[in-house]
């Protein structure tokens, strides 16, 4: 049974706006790559809808690491295509 590990979340910064971000669904640490790639986006101009639905597709492709005992950073062509057609 798939569990999930990461989580999108909804998050009000300082300056009075909001965006997202990824956190661990137990914990609600900060992932903190996931985080700054929506960052990233959130930087660059991305629609706030774009950089929601990223929140939760990279939340989802981090627990799948999780879920496949695989390190996110260094996953294989093959791995991340078996991520791509649903396990």
């Amino acid at each position: 049974m798939f569990v999930t590990s990461y989580r999108p979340e909804r998050a009000e910064f300082t300056d009075d706006r909001t965006g997202w971000v990824v956190v661990g669904a137990d914990d609600y640490v900060l992932h903190n790559e996931g985080s700054l790639f929506i960052a990233g986006l959130r930087e660059a101009g991305g629609a706030y809808n774009t950089e929601r639905t990223y929140a939760g597709r990279t939340a989802l492709f981090l627990s799948y690491c999780v879920f496949q005992h695989l390190e996110w950073a260094r996953i294989t062509v093959w791995q991340l295509a078996g991520f791509c057609t649903g396990w």
